[in-house]
């Protein structure tokens, strides 16, 4: 790209379009004496950008091959999964919190690049603008979006189509790529009159009259082992309240079998007898899996009668709980007899179990995952190499091109907004009644945003609604927390997905739905945002805001493309908004054991888990996002100045300045000290003002960004 340098003594010619954001050296007024800077210094700035981003790219790239390499050759695959960790399932999820973290990170990292690379493909450089505004078509400056993609060569819309569809996978399945499997044991309950650890020596005296649907094998094996494990002390004593705290879970993890101790069981002739068994099928979507607490209290003629359905286990424990010395069972199902046989129970002696979790990955997934990467780090890197001709990234790039080199089909059309273009209205009367920043957006993309959320919330809502009618014991859910695994807040496998990787796409879609009402919510409050700065030149003389490195008065970009004020509550309500949907619904992976300590693979859970209190909060914060959006966009700008938004032709409308017809009016005014430093350094490198710049004709004005004293328009006059 041909670098244009600039004559202090001439001052009608300007740079062609060819030399668009050519880097000009820092040229100082002739007070100061200082040499010019260096030539290509600004270029170097928003390449170097690109360059940081291919870089950050192959750094996480070669991070993900070299995990994957790791992990395959020291880690067994089976099903496609390996096992990183197994243990303490507290040390486990410490470990899987730790890598999601490192995963999150990644992410971010990625997909910043990712946006980066986005960005310099979709903004559109001179060329593209000169092409399209003689077709009356206008294109986006500042503000992320796809209008500009038909406008742009056809090589960049498809490079930025490939960065699109490669970042889809990573917001799918990347924090799924690593997942937390716990574990959850069957178990057979007795009862006896007598302490567990009374019963260690001697032979057993055991009835095989009732029979559990375990089977006399497993009914025998199990209580030996809990006559051993009493005698090594291995077995817990639990009192009334903390035995029924222990064993109403939805996934039993902690502990195994039991014995429960009663004044109403009779040993003179056996030792102790069966109660119930709680296989591993207890624990499937919408069972009960601990109903044998609450069998006494659902085994009346009441609840039998009743026409509703049998309530859960869940919905009477804080009956139970409010007197646990009263607690009761029985060793017959919950269906009405008149031969209950009561127990009050004493105590429990609970059999205490490795609470075992594993950490697995996914190859599948890893494999996509770094697929993708592979993708966005060979389209970064060729575009920090090859790309030549610099992009008009912001609004203060594109009011330097226009002043270096007006656009002619805007002349005469200075009071032009982004509205009028849209309407192809040329606009020739001031209003001096500022309008309110939700006019700096076009109706489409509030239509698109507005859309997004409102199907979200519906569809949300819907879908809350449909699975509380079918759960029985609300008040539970509600009070279980957000995130917690609950056997009816987990989807019925019937006609539903029982693999890893469909559930895994399920569970991140809303992730995915939401990182588009980002990136359109984003795009608004960019628009919105620019359009103030904008307005305030009318106000204020101030320099541009530039993505090339600043020269003069200029000022380079907001780190995060908006000011802290706005984009600090925006990231921070995003953020939240991922971690209450990533809580809202989740994998569920179980690992079955029956009541012997065996593996049931042909019982393993996987499948999605839901939580009611985590989605009424997710809709909860989406409001307050909505809301924040709203009230921000009826804020009103300080001035009149025509609203440009984002549109590359009212931009240019506002910066057509006669430097001849300045001159003369420098010299009428008594400032043509300030011209002459006009012909010492480029006006686009000093303070400017929006307003009157000059008078010409019969009393009809011109209003453009000037760097000389400028007037404020008058409401109702005419000006072009």
């Amino acid at each position: 790209m041909a670098n244009a340098k600039y004559v202090p003594v001439e001052l009608h010619p300007q740079p062609s379009a060819e030399h668009l954001f050519s880097d000009q050296p820092t040229i100082e007024t002739l007070e100061n004496g200082a040499e010019e800077g260096n030539e290509k210094k600004g270029v170097e700035k928003w390449r170097r950008t690109l360059y940081i981003g291919s870089t950050l790219s192959i750094v996480v790239l070669l991070f993900n091959m070299s995990f994957v390499l790791w992990a395959v050759t020291h880690r067994a695959l089976e099903d496609g999964r390996g096992v990183l960790f197994t243990g303490d399932c507290d040390q486990a999820r410490n470990i899987n919190r730790g890598l999601h973290l490192l995963i999150n990170i990644l992410s971010t990292i990625l997909l910043s690049a990712s946006n980066y690379g986005m960005q310099c493909l979709s903004s559109p450089t001179r060329k593209d603008i000169d092409r399209a505004h003689p077709k009356n078509k206008w294109l986006d400056i500042g503000a992320p979006g796809m209008r500009n993609l038909s406008s742009i060569p056809r090589k960049k819309a498809l490079l930025w189509t490939c960065l699109v569809l490669s970042s889809l996978p990573l917001h799918l399945i990347y924090n799924s790529a690593i997942f937390l499997t716990v574990s959850s044991y069957g178990y057979l309950a007795y009862v006896s009159d007598k302490p567990l650890p009374d019963l260690v020596t001697g032979s057993p005296r055991l009835s095989h009259v009732s029979q559990p649907s375990a089977g006399i094998d497993e009914w025998d094996s199990t209580y030996q082992r809990l006559r051993n494990k009493a005698a090594q002390g291995q077995i817990d004593r639990l009192d009334n309240k903390n035995c029924i705290s222990a064993y109403a879970t939805s996934l039993q993890s902690k502990h195994g079998s039991l014995l429960v101790q009663t004044d109403d069981f009779n040993s003179t002739t056996l030792d102790i007898g069966f109660l119930t068994t709680n296989d591993v099928r207890a624990y499937a979507p919408q069972k009960d899996p601990y109903s044998w607490i609450c069998d006494y209290y659902l085994n009346t003629r009441e609840v039998a009668d009743s026409e509703a359905d049998t309530p859960f286990c869940s919905s009477m424990l804080s009956t139970i709980l409010s007197d646990p010395g009263s607690w009761s069972v029985t060793n017959t199902s919950s269906s009405y007899s008149d031969q209950v046989q009561r127990y009050t129970v004493n105590s429990c002696w609970s059999e205490r179990l490795p609470d075992v979790c594993k950490v697995e990955y996914s190859l599948v997934w890893a494999v996509i995952v770094i697929a993708c990467n592979v993708a966005k780090a060979a389209i970064l890197c060729g575009l920090s190499l090859s790309l030549k001709d610099m992009p008009i990234l912001t609004t203060g790039d594109a009011v330097v091109s226009f002043l270096q080199d007006p656009d002619p089909t805007t002349k005469g059309e200075c009071l032009l907004s982004g509205k009028s273009a849209d309407r192809d209205i040329v606009e020739t009367t001031f209003s001096k009644r500022p309008r309110r920043w939700a006019s700096a957006v076009s109706k489409s993309r509030w239509v698109l945003c507005m859309g997004l959320f409102i199907a979200s919330i519906c569809l949300c809502v819907g879908l809350l609604i449909a699975g509380l009618m079918g759960i029985q014991d609300t008040n539970m859910i509600w009070k279980s927390g957000i995130g917690t695994v609950n056997s009816q807040t987990m989807i019925s496998p019937i006609g539903f997905p029982t693999t890893l990787l469909p559930v895994t796409i399920i569970v991140n879609t809303p992730q995915t739905v939401f990182s588009m009402i980002y990136f359109t919510t984003n795009a608004i409050f960019s628009t919105m945002v620019l359009s103030s700065e904008w307005n305030s030149y009318a106000l204020q003389r101030k320099g541009l805001r530039v993505s090339t490195a600043p020269k003069g008065s200029q000022r380079s970009t907001y780190f995060l493309s908006l000011p802290y004020r706005y984009a600090l509550p925006l990231l921070a309500l995003s953020t939240l908004l991922h971690w209450l949907i990533s809580e809202s619904l989740f994998l569920v992976s179980v690992e079955m054991y029956d009541a012997t300590l065996a593996r049931v693979p042909s019982q393993d859970l996987i499948s999605c888990g839901y939580s009611p209190p985590a989605i009424v909060i997710c809709l909860s914060t989406s409001c307050l996002l909505i809301a924040y959006l709203v009230g921000i966009s009826c804020r009103r700008f300080k001035s009149g100045m025509p609203v440009a938004g984002s549109c590359s032709l009212a931009i240019s409308a506002a910066c057509h300045l006669d430097v001849q017809e300045m001159e003369d009016h420098g010299r009428e005014n008594g400032s043509h000290s300030e011209v002459l430093r006009y012909r010492k350094q480029p006006v686009e490198t000093l303070p400017l003002k929006w307003g009157v710049v000059t008078f010409y004709g019969e009393g009809v004005g011109h209003c453009a960004f000037s760097s000389v004293e400028v007037e404020t328009p008058k409401d109702g006059e005419r000006y072009d």
